[in-house]
Order: structure tokens, then C-alpha cells, then sequence
């Protein structure tokens, strides 16, 4: 594409963007520093003017609820007041959900008007999908001039695209295993990465962490002289979510968006109106009532064990019939263990990201389990959602669960 053209429309200016690389679609690449450093982001970031650095940014990083912290934070801030922008990935339906200002999607025009401000520079350095969105995102909030911008991680966090910016604050969520291939197979190696988040002399707000993760925080946290705020166990319940929100575990993602607010001296007078208000989309979201269905977008070990563990205690329901996609480099064998337990009808499927495991590959991963529940294998993802609805009575629940693409595939559909 000649760098004098435009892109006349939005569908024009996705395709464009889609034809970038997508690591969240790629099934097979080498982690290389060629590949995961930040001077393509630096590079596309500086041609277009810094404008990261007229934002007051929260920078959040973590395994598990990094997500669902940004849309609590983003969503308190809006109560209190505020004009607020929140960048966050991967999207459930549209790509638009990535770039929000007060739970509005970036306008189509918009998404045009800013790609094209971009195009010339993207030409020449040649950015990944990611990188532009995120290049995309910090543009939009300054031209929007929002108070607060929330920008979660992507991957990581020391090598990760959003990490040239200079935010007022970082937060750490839950560390665990998880992209290992990437970030290292060790708890000490996830850390690091996820510690390289935290800014010279920035405060820095986590939880209590296992041993290994907390030390290398304190460490990172000791050399930066960034004041270091650790959330103890015992305030963990010393705010209610609200009755729309389920999983205890998403207890200690409310408390670092609650400690956030008040480090940044945010008066959240309508606290109660926000939490009547608050939603979580995708996580553990009931989607519809008849069938019974919710949608959730864990994928890896330690937030299926949360779903698995809410599931069984919060709801209730005489069969569940269990529709699971699962990303091949995830830990699949532990994520079975933990989720198939739970279900009375499996049906293994996958939506058209080709990250997913084929239904078929599910059968060398099951054999040595000891299922005694109807298994189905089918390949389109809208025909198991059939399968399941077929089977299912007014008083079983049907869990779409494994991953942000199965669960963004059979959305809209149920949505209708």
C-alpha cells in the first residue's frame, strides 16, 4: 500500500490491520529478542509524537485477572467522574472492544481516522497487529483527552509493546504459570517479566504472591526505589463484590482497583451505584437464561481452577454440558484434569483461531482419564453450541470455557 493512500472504511482499515503479524493467532514461533523487543513500538510511538506521554496511564500486569482489574479500575474511575480510556486484549467479538473511553467502543470513523494517521510510519517499520493497536490506543486517548488511561499487558511485561509508557502507577496481579514457552518455565523467569512493568520511583500496588514471584517483586521494586504497596490476605474480604460478579477469586482483582483509586486520591462517592452497574464481560458471564448458559474466558491452569472451583459452589444445576476449546500451548493435560471433573456431557470443539487444538487431538489427551460421561468431538464451534442446546433441560447449564476466541465465536449468536 502507497503511504499516500487511505483506507476509505472501516471494514477496509480491519482487513489492513488483520494482515499484520497476530501472535495470538500464530501456532508455532521461537521466542527470539529479535522478535519480542520494543524498538519497533519505540520507533512507530516516537514518528507520531509521543502521545503515551501526555496520558496519566495505569499500567497492569499479571497470569491471572489483569483483564478484569483494568475493567474494574476503568470502571470505578467513570463513577467518580471521570473521562476514562481502557486498552485491552485479546477482544471478545469485535476488534473494537480493545480501545474503550467510558465502556464505548472506539467509533468506526474513529478507528479509520487513526489508523490512516498511522499508515505512512507503519509502511516503513513495519509493526505487528498488536504493537498498531496499541499505538492506535494511545493516540485515541490523547486525542480524546481522557483523565485516566488503563492499559493492561498483552504478554509479559518487560518486552511487551505497552511498556514504553511512563505511567502513574503499576499493578501486579496474580503470577502464575503460563506462556512459558515465551516468558520461562519457572516462577522466578514469569516474574521477572511481569516485574518489568514497574517504573523508576513509580508505585507499584500487587498482592500477597507465592514466595518465589514476591521476592523477585520486592527485588525489582528495591532497585526501581518504586514504593511498593502489597495488598494482605486478610483485607481481601473486606469488600463485598457485587451480586453480579461471581468467583471469590476475583475478590482480590476488586481490592488492587480499589487500592489504585485510592493511591491516585480518587473520591469514589458512588461506589455503591458503580457496583450496581459494574460488569465483567466474559468472565463467568452469564449470557442467557433459557438454555442456561455462561460464557468464560479462562485459559490456562490457574484461572480454569477458579472456574471450575465457582461453577461448583455458586451455581446450581441438575447436568452440565461442558463446550471446550483449549489453545495447544497451554498446559491442556492439568487444564482437563481440573475442568472435565465437573461435567456430565463434554463436547471438545474450537473456533477459527488455529491456535486451538483440533476436537480430534483431544483423544490422546483423555485416554488415560477416567471418563464415564458422553464425550462429543465436533470441529464447528456454532453446531456444538447446537449439540449442547439439543441436550440440555431448563435445569442444566451449559459452559463454553478454554479460551477468548471460543467463547467471542459463540457469543453473538447466544446474544441474539
Amino acid at each position: 500500500m502507497n503511504s499516500d493512500m487511505q483506507l476509505k472504511d472501516y471494514n477496509a482499515a480491519h482487513q489492513y490491520i488483520c494482515k499484520f503479524t497476530d501472535y495470538e493467532r500464530l501456532i508455532h514461533y521461537h521466542s527470539t529478542r529479535r522478535i519480542f523487543n520494543l524498538k519497533r513500538m519505540k520507533a512507530l510511538i516516537s514518528a507520531s509524537g509521543n502521545p503515551q506521554d501526555k496520558l496519566k496511564l495505569i499500567h497492569i500486569a499479571g497470569t491471572k485477572g489483569k483483564g478484569s482489574t483494568a475493567i474494574f479500575l476503568s470502571q470505578l474511575l467513570q463513577s467518580a467522574g471521570y473521562k476514562v480510556g481502557l486498552f485491552t486484549s485479546p477482544h471478545l467479538v469485535d476488534l473494537r472492544e480493545r480501545i474503550q473511553i467510558n465502556q464505548k467502543l472506539i467509533p468506526k470513523k474513529a478507528f479509520v481516522n487513526t489508523l490512516n494517521s498511522l499508515l505512512g510510519n507503519i509502511k516503513r517499520i513495519k509493526p505487528t497487529f498488536f504493537e498498531i493497536t496499541t499505538a492506535m490506543a494511545f493516540h485515541y486517548f490523547t486525542k480524546e483527552k481522557v483523565d485516566y488511561a488503563v492499559i493492561e499487558v498483552g504478554l509479559g511485561g518487560r518486552l511487551d509493546a505497552t511498556n514504553i509508557i511512563k505511567p502513574l502507577m503499576s499493578i501486579i496481579t496474580r503470577i502464575d504459570f503460563d506462556h512459558m514457552d515465551i516468558l520461562g518455565n519457572t516462577l522466578t523467569k514469569i516474574a521477572r517479566e511481569k516485574a518489568g512493568v514497574i517504573k523508576e520511583k513509580t508505585p507499584v500496588i500487587t498482592i500477597v504472591q507465592q514466595p518465589e514471584a514476591m521476592r523477585i517483586i520486592r527485588n525489582y521494586a528495591g532497585m526501581k526505589k518504586a514504593p511498593l504497596s502489597i495488598i494482605p490476605k486478610s483485607k481481601m474480604t473486606g469488600k463485598k463484590l457485587p451480586r453480579q460478579i461471581p468467583g471469590k477469586h476475583q475478590e482480590e482483582n476488586l481490592m488492587l482497583a480499589l487500592a489504585a483509586c485510592e493511591k491516585l486520591n480518587i473520591p469514589i462517592g458512588s461506589i455503591n451505584s458503580a457496583f450496581r452497574n459494574i460488569t465483567l464481560p466474559g468472565r463467568i458471564e452469564t449470557i442467557s437464561r433459557n438454555p442456561f448458559i455462561i460464557a468464560d474466558v479462562s485459559h490456562n491452569y490457574v484461572s480454569i481452577k477458579a472456574l471450575a472451583d465457582t461453577v461448583k459452589k455458586e451455581f446450581r444445576y441438575e447436568k452440565l454440558i461442558l463446550i471446550l476449546g483449549i489453545a495447544r500451548d497451554k498446559e491442556v493435560d492439568k487444564i482437563l484434569r481440573l475442568i472435565l471433573p465437573i461435567a456430565d456431557v463434554i463436547i471438545f470443539t474450537k473456533s477459527d483461531n488455529p491456535r486451538l487444538l483440533e476436537p480430534m487431538e483431544f483423544i490422546d489427551h483423555i485416554k488415560d482419564l477416567d471418563l464415564h460421561v458422553p464425550v462429543f468431538l465436533e470441529p464447528n464451534c456454532r453446531k456444538a453450541l447446537e449439540t449442547a442446546k439439543s441436550i440440555a433441560t431448563q435445569k442444566d447449564l451449559i459452559l463454553i470455557a478454554g479460551s477468548f476466541s471460543l467463547a467471542g465465536a459463540l457469543y453473538p449468536t447466544i446474544k441474539k
